[in-house]
């Protein structure tokens, strides 16, 4: 059985891989062009400029090479190293795919941070999220597309929304603000797919809507079409709002869920003064069911305005957001 201190240091080991998972695919990093060095090494291959991708084996050449110049490796694990052949994988590679999935370990999160030279600003935001001292801003989780979600042709770049809840602790109003970039073809538009039928959708810029239909048993889907298409690599800027006339009240939480990956999200839900929540917890969420376990949550304060806020550099197949109790 694990300890109490093992199950609470879990979840923050778990936000420092994600945000390490992060620090090295960025191009504005020296990291990314380490692990892109030991490319032709290994038997995986990577888009040079492709931000989403990161290739563990290469990871692992890195993190092989420091440990044998630095005499980590024991006898037998230095003569592999010695004599392995280019078909061979990385003698590290179990420890690195589990140390970027979620187990990161005190001493393998010190071996990055030497291997790969992390700055000492990083290293330091590194070891902070990992001690709990501060929650990470990334989010990586293992969300499945549903099979009833079309596949993207574009990357979300930003998003910024705002979730208004009324005075009679229902959600009154929605306002999202979204840039996205065409990837693999140009765009003629966005399909936006929500969960119920109990709201009003309203594009305020960016182009024209459709009529809202309902596109499978559980969700329902309102066209935006934009005045010319956007050209692949180009960046659209969206803006829309939802205002809800929900009849009975729906569970006290707002949750967005994430098949893809956002560059970055600002999220803000905002609470009528006559209607104040008892406690609001930042959550992410085992699965996109609306029964799902709460995997991880952390209680927050509300800003001068009555919000719960939260900003993120990245997140992706994630469901996160806001839970609270009246």
């Amino acid at each position: 059985m694990p300890s109490s201190e093992h199950q609470q240091q879990r979840p923050a080991e778990r936000a420092a891989s994600s945000y390490l998972r992060w620090l090295l695919r960025q191009p504005d990093r020296p990291y990314r062009k380490r692990w892109l060095r030991k490319i032709r090494r290994t038997r995986q291959t990577v888009p040079l400029y492709d931000e989403t991708v990161l290739r563990t084996e290469a990871v692992a050449e890195v993190l092989d090479a420091y440990m044998y110049e630095n005499g980590q490796f024991n006898d037998n694990q230095a003569d592999q190293y010695e004599q392995r052949g280019p078909e061979d994988r990385p003698i590290y590679v179990k420890q690195t795919n589990r140390a970027l999935t979620g187990k990161l370990t005190e001493k393998v999160l010190e071996n990055f941070v030497r291997a790969f030279e992390i700055t000492e600003p990083d290293a330091r935001e590194l070891w902070s999220i990992w001690h709990g001292e501060k929650h990470s801003l990334v989010v990586v989780g293992t969300l499945e597309r549903r099979a009833d979600l079309p596949a993207h042709g574009h990357e979300t770049v930003s998003v910024d929304e705002d979730h208004h809840i009324g005075a009679n602790g229902f959600p009154a109003r929605h306002e999202v603000r979204q840039t996205i970039r065409a990837v693999g073809a140009e765009l003629a538009g966005f399909p936006y797919f929500f969960d119920t039928n109990a709201v009003d959708v309203r594009l305020v810029s960016g182009g024209t809507q459709g009529e809202m239909t309902r596109h499978s048993e559980h969700l329902w889907r309102v066209m935006f079409t934009f005045g010319k298409p956007v050209a692949l690599g180009a960046t659209k800027f969206f803006h829309y709002t939802q205002n809800f006339n929900y009849t009975e009240p729906p569970d006290p939480d707002y949750r967005r869920c994430i098949y893809n990956r956002y560059n970055g999200w600002n999220v803000r839900v905002h609470f009528h003064p006559d209607r104040l929540p008892g406690t609001v917890w930042w959550a992410e969420w085992e699965n996109d069911r609306p029964d799902s376990p709460i995997k991880y949550r952390e209680p927050v304060e509300l800003d001068d305005g009555l919000a719960a806020h939260r900003s993120l550099l990245s997140i992706e197949r994630a469901v996160a957001g806001f839970v609270w109790d009246w």
